[in-house]
């Protein structure tokens, strides 16, 4: 069973070692920039400055 034509999920004939790999580092690039960006984070100035400007 297909979701749809161009997701290729479901029957997995077409699969290879190479489009398994290329799937799961596309899919845990980003979560993973994430985690890094988190733990190199300043935990004493989390939060976005503000400027305060008069007119």
């Amino acid at each position: 069973m297909l979701i749809s034509k161009d997701t290729g999920v479901g029957n997995p004939k077409a699969s290879t070692k190479l489009k398994r790999t290329l799937f799961f580092n596309t899919i845990c690039k980003k979560p993973g920039n994430l985690f890094v960006e988190i733990s190199n984070a300043d935990t004493n100035n989390l939060y976005e400055q503000t400027l305060n400007i008069t007119i």
